[in-house]
């Protein structure tokens, strides 16, 4: 049974907004809320914070208990919606804080694609403030698995382990993901 309340993740540029975009687009979820651009990004920048490493800090700073009261404030709790998606959690505490929440409504798709192949995405995207290096681009990431335990939120997507998780390698293009994503919602 499709979880009401979807969070995607994964690490960047592994696909998730294209992810949730085709969701949208078919249906399967009638709302959507990125933690990063949709909350992080404008409450950094009123605070004149614009660059990703001060969006780094500004993140570890507030800490998941800030992100998940603005993701609840928005989404409602509890939530009697048709259907949201919650994009760029990364922080596994967030997604227990969720999981606590809203309990079997809450279900997780991981996405993810190789460090070479998101770095080329990265790339293509040209984003400010993005790593110009793949050394850098390693570096950032370590960072950010090290503090938010990426890594562990990741694990969750082993549908064998945690019945509420999925997830999709997505190396290839769009119309692949899509076909994953076909598969995903037939689960």
């Amino acid at each position: 049974m499709r979880p009401e309340i979807l969070v995607v993740t994964g690490p960047s540029c592994s696909g998730k907004a294209a992810a949730i975009s085709r969701l949208k687009e078919i249906g399967a979820y009638r709302e959507s809320i990125d933690t990063s651009d949709d909350i992080l990004r404008p409450e950094a920048a009123r605070k004149g914070i614009t660059d990703v490493n001060g969006l780094f800090w500004f993140a570890s700073q507030n800490g998941p208990e800030y992100l998940f009261q603005k993701v609840a404030d928005v989404i409602g709790l509890p939530y009697t919606g048709s259907g949201v998606v919650v994009g760029s959690v990364r922080q596994i505490r967030m997604y227990g804080l969720m999981k606590k929440a809203y309990g079997d409504q809450l279900g997780l798709l991981v996405l993810a694609a190789s460090p070479e192949t998101r770095f080329q995405r990265r790339q293509a995207r040209k984003k400010s403030g993005d790593p110009e290096s793949f050394e850098a681009f390693i570096h950032q990431e370590g960072r950010d698995v090290e503090i938010f335990g990426m890594d562990r939120l990741f694990e969750m997507g082993d549908h064998a382990k945690y019945p509420d998780g999925y997830t999709i390698v997505n190396e290839g293009n769009l119309e692949r993901l899509y076909q994953e994503l076909d598969v995903f919602l037939s689960v």
